[in-house]
């Protein structure tokens, strides 16, 4: 995919979760159930487990075959399979040997189907530290979820 897609695929993804959280305020929020709530939560759980591992290919496996995925430092995948390839080289280079903590700050059920989850992150290598606010939009796929769009985003305050 030529650099000018994936700009303008960023730019409709970023647009897109722009208007879901723009509109989510005019409606409630669907209650969640018990097991999905806890299915979101153990996802999560598992993308850190694997990053602190280094398996690119279950940290990338929770992601919808296409999608849109906006890492911190800008670049865009639009299938799994580009972004566990660019996590492999990652953990193979200069992401090896970091360390992930993911805390969730909401998880909002939109619709029955659909969830967003806000995170706080914190990447940490034995000579750096570095914090971003992610954003995950998850789609039920049968009885399982699956993130349709990340966006990660450096945080500069303390």
């Amino acid at each position: 995919m030529s650099r000018v897609n994936q700009r303008a695929m960023t730019r409709i993804a970023t647009l897109f979760v722009l208007v879901v959280i723009w509109r989510a305020p005019a409606y409630s929020q669907v209650p969640p159930l018990a097991r999905d709530d806890t299915r979101i939560r153990e996802i999560v759980a598992d993308q850190t487990a694997a990053w602190n591992r280094g398996d690119a290919r279950v940290y990338s496996d929770r992601l919808q075959s296409h999608g849109v995925f906006t890492l911190v430092d800008g670049s865009t995948d639009v299938t799994r399979i580009a972004h566990q390839e660019r996590m492999t080289r990652a953990f193979a280079t200069h992401l090896k040997d970091t360390l992930l903590t993911q805390t969730i700050r909401t998880i909002r059920f939109l619709s029955p189907d659909v969830v967003i989850v806000q995170l706080d992150t914190t990447l940490a290598s034995a000579q750096h530290r570095r914090r971003t606010a992610m954003l995950q939009v998850f789609v039920r796929k049968g009885s399982d979820w699956l993130v349709a769009a990340l966006h990660d985003v450096e945080v500069t305050a303390p």
